[in-house]
This record gives C-alpha cells, sequence and structure tokens, in this order.
C-alpha cells in the first residue's frame, strides 16, 4: 500500500523537476530541499520518502539511457556526457548517505485513524486526525512489529502552553518504563517511545499519567514505527471499571513518600486493580476533587469541556467506583450524604446495570464518609450497590504505588466477593498493606517500580536497602540505618490491642544501639486534626551484637480517648551507629482489656511451656553473656503478662528496668514456640566471686491471679 501511495505521488511530481532530472542535470535546490526535510523533526516522513525515490529513480533511469554513450568518446559531447555521468554517481553516493543515515526514511507512518490502534478513557475524536485527552488514564495501546516507535503529541491543545506527563511501557516490562514530559500547545514535537529493540512484534502502552491543565487536551497526531507497522492489537478487555475520584484515584504523588513528585495514573489503584481484574478503566478524577464536583462533571469530556458532553453509549461499564468525600470533611455529614445520594441517584439512571461501589479510606478525618458509607448503602436498598473501605496508612501524605497496590487489593477482594467473579491476574505492583495484622514487606524483599519498598523514607541517604544474599537473615535483603536515620511502617489497630514486633537485628560493631519505639494514632492520623501526634508512644533501645540476633517489643493501645485506627512502628539507629534490621514480623493479637495491677498470683494447670536460659553457668572476664527464654503455646495467640526477677541473694530485680519495684511486660504470645534474647553482652571485669543467682520467669493471664504454665528459673555465677 506504501508503494502505491508513492507511485502516485511521484505521478503528480513537478513536469520541470521531472524534465531537469532527465536533462541528466540534478538542481542544487533538490538537494537543499532534501536537506531541510530532513532538519525537520516530522514533516510527514513520507514526503521525505517521495522525495528519495523521485531522486533515486531519475538517476537510475539517467544511468540507463548513457549506458551506450560512454563507449565513444571521440566527440566532446560524449565527454560532457561522461562527466555528468560521474556527477550523477556522486550524487547517488550522496543519496544513499542520506537514506542510511536517517532513521526516519524507514518509518512508517502510523495515522490516529488506523484500526490498530486501541484507546482507552474518554478520547475525543472530534478531529479524528488529532484526537483529544483531557482526563488523566488516557492510554494507547498498540502491537507494533519493528525495532522503534515514535509518537508526536502536543500537552496542550489551548493557549495556557501547559506540559503533561505520559508513560511508556514496552512488552509489560515495568524496569525499562520511562516517563517524558509533552511540551505544551502547538509544538506537535516528536517523542522517541522505544528504540533498539529486537526486530519482532512488541506491545506498547503510552498513558497521559498528569492532569496539570484542567482547561485543555493533550492532542495525539500518530506514530512513526520503525519497522514495517502495527499489526493486531491485544484483545480488548471485555469488563470495564468506570472511576470517579479526587487525588488519591489520580495518583497524586504517587511516586514519592512525602508528596514531592510523581503523580502518575499506570501503578495508581484504579489501574492496578483494573489489570488484576483484566479490566479497561476509564478514570475521571482529579486532585482536590469534591462529590458534588465529579457530580457536575461526571458527563464531561473533561474538566471544562461542557461541549460536546461524552457519550455514554461509548463506554458501559460493569462497575462503577466512587471514590469522594475526602475533600468535603469540613461539611456536616448530612451535606455529605446529600451530595452522595444525589450523584449515586444520577449514576444509577445513567448506568441501570453496573454494580456502583462507594470506596473510601478510614483514618483521613473524624469526619470521613468512612463513618456513614455503609449505612448509606443500605438504606438505598439498591442490591447492586455496595461499600469497602480500606486503612489510611500513609499519614499525612498522598499514597505510594506500594499504598496503591493496598488499595486496589481491598478493591478487587470486595469485587470477587460481592460479584462472585476471579481476578484473573494478581496484583502487579508490591503491596504496602500487611495482610492479617501482619507488616508489609518485613524482609524487604520487594520493591515498587519508583524504588519505595514500604518502610518510609526510601530517599534518606542514611537509610539502604541492601542486597546481601549471604548475609540476610532471611531472604535476599535487609536493611541498614544508619547515624540517626529512622525507617517506619504503620499497620491498622484499635483500641486495647496488643502490638508485638519481632525483628532480627545486628550492628556493624558489637554494642550499635537502635531505638523501636511502637506509638498509636486516632481516626485523624492523616493529620488534619490530632492525627500528627503520636499517642502513647512506647521506645526501648536495644544493644547489638555483630551477630543476627531476634529481638521483640510490645506496646498495649490505649482504651480510653479517641478510638485508635493505627499504629506506627519505628526503628531509629543511635548517631554514629549502623544497625542492620531484617525479618520484621508483627504477631496477631485480639485487643485486651485495660490492664489492671494483678494480686500475688497462685498456680493453676497449665499446658504452658516457659522455660528460662543463661548461656553458661559460671562467668570470667570476656565471656558472652545472653539471657534468653523459650515459651511453648498449645492455643490461639494471645496478651500475656511477663515476669522475669533477678534473685541476689533475696534482693529482687524486675525486668525491664532491673529495679526493686515490682514490675513486669505486657506483650502478644503467638501459638507454638517463641524465643526472646533478653539480655546479652560481654562479661566485664568484676571483683570478686558468686553463685547461685538466679533468674526466675513466670506466665500470668492478664487481669488475672491464673499462671500460665509452670515457673522457671536459672542459676549462675561469677569468678
Amino acid at each position: 500500500m506504501q508503494n502505491k501511495i508513492t507511485i502516485q505521488i511521484l505521478d503528480r511530481s513537478p513536469r520541470n523537476l521531472r524534465d531537469s532530472m532527465t536533462a541528466g542535470h540534478l538542481p542544487t535546490v533538490v538537494i537543499m530541499i532534501l536537506l531541510a526535510t530532513l532538519k525537520k523533526k516530522r514533516h510527514k516522513a513520507y514526503q521525505i520518502n517521495v522525495l528519495f525515490q523521485l531522486i533515486f529513480n531519475m538517476i537510475m533511469e539517467r544511468l540507463k539511457n548513457w549506458e551506450g554513450a560512454v563507449k565513444n568518446v571521440s566527440s566532446a559531447e560524449s565527454v560532457r556526457t561522461i562527466f555528468d555521468l560521474c556527477r550523477l554517481k556522486k550524487y547517488l553516493l550522496f543519496l544513499i548517505i542520506l537514506i542510511t543515515t536517517n532513521p526516519d526514511v524507514n518509518a512508517v507512518i502510523i495515522s490516529p485513524t488506523d484500526s490498530n490502534i486501541q484507546y482507552m478513557g474518554r478520547w475525543d475524536h472530534s478531529i479524528p486526525s488529532a484526537p483529544t485527552m483531557a482526563w488523566s488514564g488516557g492510554a494507547i495501546t498498540v502491537n507494533f512489529n519493528g525495532t522503534g516507535i515514535k509518537a508526536t503529541l502536543d500537552g496542550d491543545n489551548g493557549p495556557d502552553n501547559r506540559s503533561e506527563t505520559f508513560r511508556t511501557v514496552i512488552d509489560d516490562d515495568y524496569s525499562t518504563t520511562h516517563t517524558f514530559s509533552v511540551s505544551g500547545y502547538g509544538s506537535g514535537a516528536e517523542y522517541t517511545l522505544a528504540s533498539g529493540l529486537t526486530s519482532d512484534v512488541h506491545k506498547l502502552v503510552i498513558m497521559k499519567e498528569t492532569y496539570d491543565d484542567w482547561g485543555h487536551s493533550a492532542v495525539f497526531y500518530g506514530f512513526d514505527v520503525t519497522g514495517t507497522g502495527l499489526v493486531a492489537p491485544p484483545a480488548n478487555p471485555s469488563f470495564k471499571l468506570d472511576v470517579y475520584g479526587d487525588s488519591n484515584a489520580a495518583g497524586s504523588n504517587i511516586g514519592s513518600e512525602n508528596n514531592s513528585s510523581g503523580t502518575g495514573q499506570y501503578f495508581s489503584f484504579p489501574f492496578i486493580a483494573g489489570r488484576a481484574l483484566g479490566a479497561q478503566v476509564h478514570n475521571q478524577s482529579v486532585g482536590g476533587e469534591t462529590i458534588s464536583g465529579s457530580h457536575s462533571r461526571y458527563t464531561r469530556y473533561g474538566w471544562w469541556d461542557t461541549d460536546p458532553e461524552w457519550d455514554f453509549n461509548l463506554y458501559t461499564p460493569d462497575v462503577v467506583v466512587v471514590e469522594l468525600g475526602a475533600n468535603d470533611v469540613s461539611s456536616p455529614q448530612s451535606s455529605m450524604i446529600a451530595d452522595h445520594n444525589a450523584f449515586l441517584d444520577d449514576l444509577r439512571s445513567t448506568y441501570p446495570s453496573a454494580h456502583i461501589c462507594l470506596f473510601n479510606g478510614y483514618g483521613w478525618d473524624f469526619n470521613e464518609p468512612a463513618n456513614y458509607t455503609a449505612d448509606l448503602v443500605a438504606s438505598r436498598g439498591d442490591p447492586n450497590m455496595s461499600s469497602v473501605i480500606h486503612p489510611w496508612v500513609f499519614g499525612q501524605w498522598h499514597g505510594a504505588e506500594y499504598e496503591h497496590a493496598g488499595m486496589a487489593r481491598y478493591l478487587v477482594e470486595h469485587l470477587e466477593n460481592v460479584l462472585g467473579i476471579t481476578a484473573p491476574n494478581a496484583i502487579d505492583v508490591m503491596d504496602g498493606f500487611g495482610r492479617d495484622g501482619d507488616v508489609a514487606n518485613g524482609s524487604f524483599e520487594a520493591v515498587a517500580p519508583f524504588g519505595g519498598y514500604g518502610w518510609r523514607f526510601f530517599l534518606d541517604s542514611r537509610v539502604n536497602r541492601v542486597y546481601d544474599p549471604i548475609g540476610a537473615k532471611n531472604g535476599n535483603y535487609y536493611l541498614s540505618l544508619s547515624n540517626g536515620a529512622p525507617s517506619f511502617h504503620t499497620i491498622p489497630a484499635v483500641s486495647s490491642e496488643g502490638i508485638t514486633v519481632t525483628v532480627w537485628m545486628r550492628g556493624a560493631i558489637g554494642g550499635d544501639n537502635v531505638d523501636i519505639t511502637i506509638d498509636f494514632r486516632d481516626q485523624s492520623m492523616g493529620g488534619r486534626n490530632s492525627g500528627f501526634t503520636p499517642i502513647a508512644p512506647y521506645t526501648e533501645t536495644k544493644t547489638l551484637t555483630v551477630d543476627w540476633v531476634q529481638y521483640s517489643i510490645t506496646a498495649i493501645a490505649p482504651a480510653t480517648g479517641n478510638p485508635i485506627f493505627g499504629s506506627r512502628i519505628t526503628f531509629t539507629a543511635d548517631s554514629g551507629n549502623t544497625v542492620y534490621i531484617d525479618d520484621i514480623k508483627r504477631i496477631p493479637t485480639e485487643p485486651t482489656p485495660t490492664p489492671t495491677v494483678p494480686v500475688t498470683p497462685t498456680s493453676t494447670p497449665s499446658d504452658f511451656v516457659v522455660n528460662i536460659n543463661t548461656s553458661r553457668e559460671m562467668y570470667q572476664e570476656g565471656d558472652m553473656f545472653r539471657l534468653t527464654t523459650e515459651i511453648f503455646n498449645p492455643f490461639n495467640a494471645l496478651i500475656v503478662e511477663e515476669y522475669i526477677i533477678l534473685d541476689v541473694y533475696g534482693a529482687y530485680f524486675f525486668y525491664p528496668g532491673w529495679t526493686e519495684s515490682v514490675d513486669s511486660e505486657w506483650w502478644g504470645l503467638p501459638t507454638q514456640m517463641f524465643n526472646q534474647t533478653i539480655l546479652e553482652f560481654i562479661w566485664p571485669e568484676v571483683a570478686g566471686q558468686a553463685n547461685e543467682l538466679t533468674f526466675w520467669i513466670g506466665l500470668v493471664e492478664p487481669g488475672t491471679v491464673n499462671i500460665l504454665g509452670s515457673v522457671d528459673h536459672a542459676r549462675f555465677g561469677y569468678y
């Protein structure tokens, strides 16, 4: 088809150019035109092909005609013919060099109207040769046969001259994905999306990641493929999602952990969920959006695009997701509910058969929609409507990519349950939400595409995820913290709940210290009210050796005050110290009553096994002293109160402070065997000697006088 088009254009070429070529002259102006054309990034590459073919054909035709003339060199005319022949050969060589050094010469031009282009989102095709896209998340998918592909784009079809960010993904390989900025109005610039690929069929997804200019739209003018062109696109998913949301659904600051940069859609929860469900996704979301604002704009191609309106016959979703209300919390709840109902009325009228799902986070504000969405859905009596909430564990920031993966999991699992479907694909981004009460990525094995791994802040130069398959305690990676660096992770929690965390740690040198802190946050942990202020923070300092040792810490969420919604776990290396951390786990426990001071316990039979051990019986200077416990729990996980007492000839010192005041620790006891390291140090130089020093251990059921299992002891001495 390309050759036929070329022939037609050649036949219409200017007669004076053909005549001048036939006369044996290659006008300088032709070369000038050729060079000027090559300097342009994209002015119809087929015109370049036409010029090359025109000149090449004319030269070859003239050479053929002169083939016999060069045999007779007796006349001046023949000499001039030979001179012209040499000059044509020079031009032919120049032409070949141009052809072989200009990559655009062999490019196949793909029009936006090509049937092998797959569009996703509310693209406006009013001008077929230049379709526009306003909302972020608009995408194009193609399969192309070749080694490279370019696209010509405008970032803005209006006078504001704004730029937009696009992302490309080749062959679903996230390791090579990249973003690029598309210039604003009237640039029509060509952008390289991929180059240097194998000469084969490749899949390209190009997605509009941002919506920086709410008044205008990006423009797509077509592709240049270095190769043979497009082939049939991937099968278009039949399952369809439609999303209306605010900055969370718009992927605001998704590529950072502190709202610093990286807004995008490809790794936001609507599209992670869409890929898991094997679905198309239309996403009409923008930062700062309110319930009523989205309602007023849901019929539009873009924020300001009132004419024409979107044709809902072009896309009939199976599921409509409404993720709105976080920007309405300053309004009375009655107003929020009224706005939700008004929008839901119109959505149900527009989508009579779609399942409508209200999707919100809890932990942003005391007046958030998560407080009422379940009751709202129940009050409407619509059997094809539901609500689901996810934990807001990203504090005062927007969620990063790994937290969007967690949100996507909540949404996908909910839809699987209410619709009776099975998602055909797994969540394809590291999930930053822990499962079943545990932390996420406690061994640091996974990483999100932007580089974060679920424990903030990975860009701190004092924090490093270390690849060390031999030296890691579990898996191939561990976390290194140095010189006062913190790293923290937030999990859901409730009032009165015990949070027990176990972790393996070692120091760069013996004696390095690390602080472990567990604190709690109320419903406004998004920071709008009291959420910035930690509640009941509890810290223990651990002194490390150069060997991996497991440590634990337990804190109990307050039972009074504002209800608890989350708990933050923080590790902080002491100044000048370097510590290594691996295999962090949260031991699930049930909420417990408010602790009370127990009376002297009396023993009752139990199947618990409780042991305490010292590393040796007698110590001298330089020996490693290690005090450990072993507890076997044959029942479900529960909260226990642990007493460890050092008996020095009738003087009793209570752990963890080792004072003579009665003291104990509350912590979550997991099922089966649980080991603790209580003390670990190098025995110092001590005057004199002693023996029959004794450590005692006993576990008590909180709020009762019942001892769990037997009381054990370990004796030791020194010389």
